[in-house]
């Protein structure tokens, strides 16, 4: 046993073992690459999760592996001359094909995106049966083979020395692969961030475009749409020191439900969750939001969601009194006094609303 723990330890076993790593990484990465690039194609066209549905694998997986290949490509470790210069034209046609298709791609996706946020959502689906915040995937497989320049493998890549430093040769050794696998999860977390950034962004910057003088409220209506609303309904009708049960960050509440975020429009005050479970709610709080959930509860966008899903709180509540905000509005539509919130009652429906928790 010492000897094989020895022997798995040694500079010159774990060398062997990621020369072969790379050598069967290289003849993959094409495939796996182009298989990556034919789901985000896939998924821009039907919805988001129709891989995961099927082969129970998302998306995102596939990603993950490509630029972890990729990675390893241009890591500069050893590869045998013979099988190198077998594949390297595939690799330069490869290469040649994304380059020409690249711009194609971003120049769609900056336009559908645009088109999309200049009507309402899903008006591109409509139309064209194409979803843009979707396309945004296909642009980021694209993008890497561009990054990866794998075109020109006999080249040192330009960033090489940034991220893999000079004495390369020297540590190839698996905790070399370890540092590879940091590296690939770091760029994922960082394309996932700004793919869902990227929606808000071009939001934003096309509603500045239309209102380059409009006021702070202007601004965040238009940013935030009838959220902006909800917390200011919140704000006007709690005092500072407010105490305020708000459900869990999870869909369809990601907005009602994200700490950070209600915070920052209704500081000082305090917001209680139970993160672990929706049906709860701290009755010690002095308020209880009413949120039937923006977010979609499903991961497409299209066609009919679960009702069962929104709807918060989910539990009776007693109630000195309940509030009913309007919709695109702060204005309350209806009051009801000494009464208890119940979740079944057909007014609690696609509704948002304020509790005051009545105390024992």
């Amino acid at each position: 046993m010492k000897k094989l723990i020895k022997r798995l330890k040694s500079e010159t076993f774990q060398r062997r073992v990621l020369q072969l790593i790379t050598r069967y990484n290289f003849f993959l990465f094409p495939f796996f690459w182009s298989l990556t690039l034919f789901f985000s194609i896939l998924e821009s066209f039907i919805y988001s999760g129709f891989v995961h549905k099927y082969i129970f694998f998302g998306f995102q997986f596939f990603f993950l592996f490509t630029i972890l290949g990729g990675l390893l490509i241009r890591s500069g470790l050893p590869l045998d001359k013979t099988v190198k210069g077998k594949w390297i034209d595939y690799y330069k046609i490869l290469a040649k094909l994304n380059n020409l298709a690249f711009p194609v791609i971003l120049s769609a996706t900056l336009i559908t995106s645009a088109v999309e946020k200049a009507h309402y959502r899903n008006y591109v689906f409509s139309k064209i049966h194409l979803q843009p915040q979707n396309l945004f995937w296909v642009c980021f497989v694209s993008f890497s083979l561009v990054i990866l320049d794998i075109g020109n493998l006999g080249r040192i890549w330009f960033l090489d020395k940034a991220i893999f430093g000079e004495k390369i040769i020297p540590r190839l050794t698996l905790t070399y692969l370890k540092r590879i696998v940091v590296l690939a999860l770091v760029f994922w977390v960082l394309i996932f961030n700004v793919r869902f950034a990227s929606s808000e962004i071009f939001k934003n910057f096309f509603f500045i475009l239309r209102h380059p003088f409009a006021s702070y409220d202007e601004k965040m209506k238009g940013a935030w749409g009838d959220v902006y609303n909800y917390m200011l309904f919140i704000k006007q009708n709690t005092p500072d020191n407010a105490v305020i049960a708000n459900p869990p960050p999870i869909k369809p509440w990601n907005n009602e439900g994200s700490g950070p975020l209600v915070t920052a429009f209704l500081y000082p005050r305090i917001f209680v969750q139970d993160e672990n479970d929706e049906n709860k709610i701290d009755l010690k709080a002095d308020y209880a939001l009413i949120a039937w959930g923006w977010f979609r509860c499903s991961e497409s966008d299209v066609g009919p969601d679960d009702e069962d899903c929104h709807g918060w709180p989910r539990v009776k509540v007693p109630a000195e009194w309940i509030i009913y905000k309007k919709e695109n509005s702060t204005e309350i539509t209806k009051r009801f006094e000494n009464t208890i919130y119940d979740p079944q009652d057909d007014i609690n429906k696609y509704t948002w609303g304020l509790i005051k928790i009545k105390k024992e």
